[in-house]
């Protein structure tokens, strides 16, 4: 049984670095990478197509939930993308 591991408390899962004895969960360091690139690169004075709008907001919608001061920006992507 070489398969057997005991089980981990801390790992990462779907771009998220979790720790279950303290109950956290990060953007891991490629998430944060990839929220830098969009949001300082995404010019909102340009057209841009619908998916370009979706792929942005669920971006922040995704990472607003640990992210502070990030909620305050789904609501105005949300209403742009319609």
């Amino acid at each position: 049984m070489s398969k057997c591991q005991r089980p981990q408390t801390e790992g990462v899962l779907l771009g998220w670095d979790v720790d279950l004895m303290t109950e956290l969960a990060n953007p891991n360091d490629g998430g944060r990478e990839k929220l830098l690139f969009y949001f300082l690169t995404f010019d909102t004075e340009v057209s841009h197509s619908l998916v370009e709008w979706q792929r942005i907001a669920s971006l922040a919608e995704r990472y607003s939930i640990a992210v502070s001061g990030m909620q305050n920006m789904v609501a105005p992507l949300e209403q742009r993308k319609e």
